[in-house]
């Protein structure tokens, strides 16, 4: 069987990487990808360069879709999503244009789907006659070559790599593409959210989770714990204006983490997506704060012996703090407590209205759904809290490990071959149907 896979934002997706490499191993492959994408991937595979077809018609196309295509049920989230990426521009005049267009956006009725969109393109035809089956990765960022597959009637199995990718992204097809998520509950959203055939969506499980797995398999018995106890914080944001008031927040907790236990440091983990971690400095006058150093590469965020560290420095930590990262999932599959912050009375110096007030990272749909459950004392909403469950903490309160229970049963855990396996035997499954 060959397969194609469709490249985008490989660069920054070192489980992905190593997926296609293994993939490789056991079949013929064929990369289709930008130029800068394809000579980021390491191996030896046929290549081929998308070709985009812009003319009038598909710019036309394009901007109809903009104002008139389908957007997820859960709208406010993908304003929400659109908002904060145009604020990361350094120029007002064009954040000013993009929230004009954003607000015209939300008014306009949803008359296109992105099946319809799609089969309208004028494509110039990417070669895709000698491919079996097409894998891809969400979000989908070139159009034409998913026209052709769809077109040519082609078999696509679109991994939705990150849980909050189905709220946020709108370019979902209803029809054409088979989808596979992490687990039932992210099943039930792309059903809900984007209006997915059930029949064309399969379950499998957290490829960003499997240097866990290999980790507990491959970790020594004797391995040396960390001698000076710690609680390991690792960033959530990557916009310099909500990463201030997340600065606030590590302050706060570093101020009361000082107060219960002085040897205890905060150890704290740089967000890699982030331009410039010289936002952190000023935390480093403080006592009791160290940083993980880890390093970051230029072809990829995370090698894995770096992600082999990490799993260390939580197995080994007191506690996992965080604000909203996917990390705090991760630490969830480990015998460490983890605490979610949703501290309200922190004056985070904006207004509540401000769209990077950080409570609106916090109302996003996958925290709220999938990490804020308030009958956790894990869940810490006020300072009040924070004091109880450092407590609790320095007591060793084993019910604080409930909440990871709660976690982690929702995706189970899989080696990179078990991940791949199971992916090809789902696919197998959708040529039998065939």
């Amino acid at each position: 069987m060959k397969i194609g896979v469709i490249l985008d934002h490989i660069s920054l997706r070192s489980d992905i990487r190593i997926f296609i490499e293994e993939l490789g191993k056991d079949h013929q492959l064929c990369l289709f990808g930008y130029k800068s994408e394809l000579e980021s991937l390491d191996g030896e595979f046929e290549s081929r360069i998308f070709y985009s077809h812009s003319n009038l018609w598909n710019n036309f196309l394009k901007l109809i879709y903009y104002f008139f295509g389908n957007l997820p049920s859960t709208k406010s989230e993908y304003k929400e999503y659109i908002e904060r990426r145009l604020f990361k521009s350094e120029s007002q005049k064009n954040i000013k244009k993009g929230l004009l267009k954003l607000k015209i956006r939300m008014l306009c009725p949803q008359l296109i789907s992105f099946d319809t969109y799609i089969k309208l393109r004028k494509t110039k035809n990417n070669k895709i006659d000698d491919i079996d089956v097409f894998i891809s990765f969400t979000d989908i960022n070139n159009e034409d070559i998913i026209s052709d597959i769809i077109k040519q009637k082609k078999k696509l199995y679109t991994y939705v790599h990150s849980w909050d990718h189905i709220p946020k992204f709108h370019r979902f097809s209803r029809k054409h593409i088979h989808y596979i998520t992490w687990n039932n509950n992210l099943k039930r959203d792309l059903i809900k959210i984007h209006q997915v055939s059930e029949r064309n969506v399969s379950t499998l499980a957290a490829s960003q989770f499997y240097f866990i797995k290999e980790y507990f398999i491959n970790k020594k018995k004797n391995e040396d714990a960390i001698a000076e106890e710690y609680v390991y914080f690792p960033c959530s944001f990557g916009y310099p204006k909500v990463v201030k008031q997340e600065l606030k927040i590590i302050e706060k907790l570093a101020e009361e983490l000082s107060k219960i236990d002085s040897d205890i440091k905060l150890m704290v983990r740089s967000y890699p997506m982030l331009k410039d971690w010289g936002i952190y400095d000023d935390l480093k006058s403080i006592e009791n704060i160290v940083f993980d150093d880890y390093e970051r590469s230029k072809k990829i965020i995370l090698n894995k012996n770096q992600h082999m560290n990490k799993c260390h420095l939580i197995e080994n930590a007191v506690a996992v703090f965080h604000v909203g990262t996917t990390i705090g999932l991760e630490a969830s599959y480990f015998d460490t407590p983890v605490i979610y912050l949703n501290i309200e009375d922190i004056d985070y110096g904006l207004s509540k209205n401000d769209p990077s007030h950080i409570f609106n990272s916090w109302n996003q749909y996958h925290l709220k759904t999938y990490f804020k459950f308030n009958t956790f004392k894990s869940v810490v909403c006020s300072l009040k809290e924070l004091k109880e469950v450092l407590t609790l903490i320095i007591q060793k309160d084993a019910q604080l490990l409930d909440y990871n229970d709660h976690l982690r049963s929702n995706s189970k855990l899989l080696t990179i071959n078990e991940f791949k396996e199971e992916f090809l035997n789902i696919i197998d499954k959708g040529h039998d149907a065939n």
